[in-house]
């Protein structure tokens, strides 16, 4: 069976091959009409080999044609990396196409065809010896495929080494079968690490990785078990060694090379290493390691190799958190059941934040520094990186109040509750704003109207209309033009909670609409400045202030803040006269708790490329605690300040690690119930005590179990589905309550001043985001000045890993990188860094389409319903459900032709037509428009728009479903989103029922094609038939559900459909996300040294304390 995985590699090479040309790609095809490429030949050697041949058959199909797509998407995606679209040659390509199915092929007849191919394709002569020397293991002859292009005078160079796990062989046709492969294929990625998909990044482009010992202990260990990153070593070793060659053979120099990629491609995921010409050495590493390596005695010496880097990490671990020889010992020492492994330690020689620094109050000279800058007219942009409670907001409102002149002030964050904050600064202890003459405006999703517009098309067939709304910032900026334009009031103090910049066109975003605000002094037809006006606006207006908050906390924000300056700053601003420029103060000012230095200014919010969440790296040279700093510096070209400060309000912080180290399975009751009990315990000594769990699920089993213990105004529930009376609560009740359980939706904006203790639930999913909402909430406990200076805090944390083997030491490096992640990011927020190292985690980048269509709403409706059903076992919730369900009937998308360049039920024909005729036909065959590759699924980029069609049944009982979301549109139960949906989805069911009920019906829905994608099955066009007879069985297993969390592995997505399990005829997720494309290109970025996260990690965890 083993030739199946040569059958995968030649559909690869073959996948390549088909984007040469001329006498290269002609040669090949000679090779290729050799008789032992023919279909029958491959068949017959199935029929020999093989008990279920019948089986074989299929596999040699699926694998040359996954082959095919991979081979071709994966050359496609590196080129467009490598060139960003510039012209580029083909210098050498090195693919076995000689005979690779014929087991008596002699060595010298490869040899012979690797001399010619380099004589004929880079006009070098290789010598006898030359050609034995190379021929040896790891040398460049035996690489699986080398391409060498050339862009502009400069090379890059991409070696690929290929594995297929064809231990047994599976029937692809069997639709059960599919299901389990890709379930286990996605079982297998969350079990292979909890950091497979973390993003580490050098602030400073210089990685601080080196492939050395003891690091090269544990490659040599884990790359006889790890294929993708054994492959990847195996491509290092074969580029080191084609790298050599060429030098000595003077054909280029190493210094040519503008970037080298070697990659371990395997059916399920590929491990990169991408360096410039300076980091070569790391390939002669990878030689070395290559040939220490024996795969075929994986239980060698290489375990006792790798046990010593193990050493040296627990070694490490323990003098990092200081632990007791004796604690520590339980690492060593796991059960079989559930162990738990408890240590401490206390902090206190940081900065106070209530605390005094320099005889002056911590928090007033930050305030004062903040108000220097924003006096200063010559600064533009002011960061404000403090860590959260040092008074932000609450020095740049002092500043406003103070003032006699006029001012705006606009203020935007993604999030409700600081706004309803801001708003509170400005007011006295009656309520009331501070300033008769000034006005406050605010606006939030609540004021969006969206009203649903269907028109009928034909009897059968009607289509949502495009009804374009105005969104918060439109009708905010509109806000802010009247009040100027009619004399209101010159003290304006704006407010908008906005979740994300939106696309609306090929080059604008929703941040167009800022220009709006001063429509009273600039003419948008011909971009310019209305003189005469703006002396008026600039005598009314001496401040211009827009701050944008947790810029880091949306996707979007990076984008934002271009669009910020583009219109504020270049339109706006210096479109002034030099005279008017004097006269008037206009700032931005961008503040997040998360960014702590300049550097990662720089490096994060420079572009507004899309990028996924990352931890930053940086090893400081100082490593002196930096308590509060100062910078003056360009950004965007225009001149800017970094005040950052790092402190913690408490006399003294006590953190608690409590591991739950779990061989039986997983279930999280074992953490919700220590939770508990610490929590008890902990009311015994701290007068308010929070609880952090991002999952709902388990904050409401939490809340079960003191439900019957504490009275109900003792504890505070807050988490995004929370009703409206319920979020108006909170500022009265906080003060009163003993416990206050939430999620991240509560991790910014909401301060307790009473809280000591905070127990926080780690989750071990999205790092980067997570370790990010919790550098918030330990801030959380904060505001009553005598608690933050006198008292002592802690802070419980409860991480709880699964050990899938408790014998291997591999088992402990999740447990041991969370660790060493969660402490130095939050030393480096308390102190700027820790022992010389700085880790700072951002959410990732990107914009999102402007939109969400009433489909995605019925789809959204139902997840929310499925959600909140499974929180409270409410049967009439599973009524509206099934009511629901029964209506939505069969959906399609049409994509305009996106996705297939044939009919599908064409192309398993096709392929065996011209396979049958020669293999060599199969270069060129591409029946479909350019998928990307993810182990079993093709995924589609659909770059027009998106047509829904949603098929309503005419069973469907309108009069009951009416009824239900009636009942359920008011019901307290759930929060404003879910009723809005709810309305939405009432509306729709009123049309239907005016409309001909009793036949069933199209609605189309367009939808933008903004980052929308589709994923298949690559199987998918040679089952058709199977699919046809296919029923679900298990809707918890449907091919839609495995699909969705297969694809959720690997990536961030949202708005997922179909909305139902039932298909017209092939099984597919349609999908958005504002991240893929950029995750594909990180495979081939040099600024991810090593795309094996897990390898980045160990390296951390082996650096010396």
């Amino acid at each position: 069976m083993v030739f199946l995985g040569f059958v995968f590699e030649l559909g690869f090479n073959m996948g390549i091959l088909s984007y040469m040309q001329g006498d290269l790609l002609n040669r090949a095809k000679t090779y290729l009409s050799h008789e032992s490429y023919q279909k029958k030949y491959l068949y017959n050697k199935c029929k020999k080999e093989m008990e279920d041949f019948e089986t074989g058959y299929k596999n040699v199909d699926y694998f040359l044609f996954k082959g095919l797509l991979s081979g071709s998407n994966f050359f496609n995606e590196w080129v467009e990396a490598k060139t960003n679209g510039r012209a580029y040659k083909v210098e050498y390509f090195q693919a076995n196409f000689l005979k690779v199915f014929e087991e008596n092929k002699l060595k010298t007849e490869h040899r012979e065809y690797i001399k010619n191919e380099l004589k004929l394709q880079l006009n070098v002569d290789i010598e006898k010896e030359e050609l034995d020397k190379y021929s040896k293991k790891g040398e460049f002859v035996h690489a699986d495929s080398i391409i060498l292009i050339s862009v502009r005078n400069k090379y890059h160079l991409c070696v690929i080494d290929n594995y297929t796990s064809v231990g047994h062989i599976t029937n692809f046709y069997n639709i059960e079968n599919l299901k389990n492969i890709l379930e286990q294929r996605t079982n297998n990625l969350r079990k292979k690490s909890t950091f497979s998909n973390l993003s580490v990044d050098s602030v400073n482009n210089e990685l601080d990785i080196n492939i050395q010992s003891p690091i090269n202990n544990y490659l040599l260990g884990e790359g006889n078990k790890d294929k993708p990153l054994s492959k990847m070593i195996q491509a290092g070793s074969y580029a080191d060694s084609f790298i050599e060659f060429l030098e000595n053979k003077s054909k280029i120099n190493i210094k040519d090379f503008a970037s080298i990629c070697v990659a371990g491609y395997t059916d399920k995921e590929i491990c990169t290493t991408n360096l410039n010409h300076e980091q070569h050495d790391i390939l002669k590493q990878y030689r070395n390691l290559y040939n220490c390596m024996d795969l075929r005695n994986i239980d060698s010496s290489y375990e006792y190799k790798q046990e010593l880097t193990y050493k040296i990490m627990r070694r490490n671990l323990k003098k990092f958190f200081d632990i007791d020889s004796q604690i520590f010992e339980q690492f060593e020492n796991l059960s079989t059941g559930v162990d738990e492994i408890t240590f401490e330690e206390v902090h206190d020689t940081y900065q106070n934040t209530a605390g005094l620094y320099n005889s002056n109050s911590f928090r007033n000279e930050h305030a004062q520094r903040i108000t220097n800058n924003l006096k200063n007219k010559s600064i533009f942009i002011l960061f404000l990186t403090g860590n959260a409670g040092i008074g932000k907001t609450t020095a740049i409102v002092e500043y406003l109040k103070n003032k006699q002149s006029g001012y705006i002030f606009l203020y935007l964050s993604p999030r409700l509750q600081v706004n309803q904050d801001i708003k509170h600064k400005f007011c006295n202890e009656y309520g009331n704003l501070y300033d008769n003459q000034a006005v406050y405006l605010t606006r939030s999703g609540t004021d969006v109207s969206n009203s649903i517009n269907i028109e009928q098309l034909t009897d059968t067939v009607h289509k949502v209309k495009d009804t374009p709304t105005k969104g918060v910032l439109h009708l905010l900026c509109e806000d802010i033009h009247s009040t100027i334009k009619n004399n209101v009031s010159n003290k304006i103090i704006a407010t908008a909670s906005i979740q994300s910049l939106k696309q609306v066109g090929e080059d604008k975003t929703t941040a167009k609409h800022l220009i709006k605000m001063f429509r009273s002094i600039y003419n948008e037809i011909n971009n310019t400045i209305i003189m005469n006006k703006a002396e008026n606006f600039v005598r009314n207006f001496k401040d211009v202030i827009i701050m944008i908050d947790e810029i880091t906390g949306d996707a979007a924000g990076v984008e934002f803040l271009k669009e910020i300056i583009n219109i504020v700053i270049k339109n706006i601003y210096e479109g002034l006269s030099p005279s008017l420029k004097q006269k008037v103060n206009f700032k931005i000012i961008v503040a997040d708790a998360s960014i702590t230095n300049k550097e990662v200014i720089l490096k994060h919010l420079k572009t507004a490329v899309p990028e996924p969440d990352k931890i930053y790296f940086k090893k400081v040279k100082d490593s002196a605690p930096k308590y509060m700093e100062e910078e003056v510096f360009k950004f965007q070209k225009l001149p800017s300040v970094i005040i950052n400060t790092n402190s913690f309000p408490a006399k003294s912080l006590r953190i608690k690690y409590n591991l739950i180290l779990d061989n039986k399975g997983g279930d999280t009751k074992i953490v919700d119930e220590k939770i508990v009990a610490d929590l008890e315990a902990s009311l015994k000594e701290h007068k308010q005590v929070i609880i952090y769990i991002q999952n709902k699920a388990r904050l409401e089993y939490i809340q079960n179990k003191i439900f019957d213990k504490f009275k109900q105004d003792e504890y505070l529930v807050i988490h995004s589905s929370i009703t409206n009376k319920e979020k108006n609560e909170i500022d009265s009740k906080k003060n009163n309550a003993k416990i206050i359980l939430m999620t991240s939706s509560a991790s910014r904006g909401i301060s307790f001043p009473k809280a000591t203790a905070i127990l926080v639930d780690v989750p071990n999913f999205s790092i980067e985001q997570n370790i990010m909402e919790i550098l918030q909430v330990i801030y959380r406990g904060r505001g009553n000045e005598e608690i933050d200076k006198n008292n002592d805090k802690s802070i419980y944390f409860y991480i709880h890993e699964v050990i899938w083997d408790k014998n291997s030491p591999r088992s402990l490096i999740n447990i041991f990188g969370l660790l060493i992640l969660l402490k130095t990011s939050i030393l480096t927020r308390i102190y700027g860094n820790y022992k010389g190292i700085s880790l700072i985690p951002i959410g990732g980048k990107g914009i999102s389409a402007s939109s969400v269509t009433l489909v995605d709403n019925f789809s959204s409706l139902l997840s929310a319903l499925k959600r909140e059903f499974y929180k409270s076992r409410d049967v009439e919730i599973k009524v509206l459900m099934d009511s629901l369900y029964s209506f939505l009937d069969i959906f399609t998308i049409e994509t305009n032709n996106e996705i297939f360049k044939q009919p599908i039920d064409t192309i398993k024909k096709d392929f065996y037509d011209k396979w049958n005729n020669s293999i060599t036909d199969l270069i060129d065959f591409k029946p479909l428009k350019n998928p990307k590759i993810i182990g079993d699924l093709m995924i589609f980029e659909i770059k027009e728009d998106i047509t829904a069609r949603l098929n309503i049944s005419a069973n469907s009982n309108f009069k009951k479903l009416q009824a239900l979301l009636i009942k359920h549109k008011a019901s307290k139960n759930f929060n404003e989103s879910i009723r809005k949906l709810i309305k939405d989805t009432l509306e729709t069911i009123n049309y239907f029922a005016k409309t001909s009920p009793e036949k069933s019906k199209d609605l189309l829905n367009t939808k933008s094609s903004l980052g929308n994608y589709v994923a298949i099955p690559i199987a998918t066009p040679f089952i058709l038939k199977e699919l046809e007879e296919h029923e679900e069985v298990d809707n918890k297993v449907s091919l839609k559900n495995v699909l969705e969390r297969y694809v959720k592995s690997n990536y961030n997505i949202n708005n997922v459909l179909p909305i139902t399990q039932r298909y017209k005829d092939i099984p597919y997720i349609s999908f958005s996300s504002a991240s893929l494309s950029t995750c594909r290109n990180q495979i081939f970025n040099q600024n991810y040294l090593l795309c094996s996260t897990e390898i980045n990690l160990v390296n951390l965890m082996l650096l010396k304390p």
